[in-house]
């Protein structure tokens, strides 16, 4: 996202504002994938349960 911006010429607020917007929505993202992997069907998911936890990965 902050690619994207700076190329079209975002000033420091702007980039501010996407921090705002995208830190969350990674967050979301990263929990509703570590639920997936715990509690899905690995069937419908492409990957095993226990996956990340069975590694030993840390958070990210």
């Amino acid at each position: 996202m902050h690619i994207g911006a700076v190329l079209a010429g975002a000033d420091r607020g702007l980039l501010d504002v996407c921090t705002a917007y995208a830190l969350p929505i990674g967050e979301a993202f990263q929990l509703r994938d570590d639920l997936l992997g715990v509690f899905a069907d690995p069937a419908k998911t492409g990957k095993s349960t226990l996956d990340d936890l069975g590694r030993a990965r840390p958070p990210r």
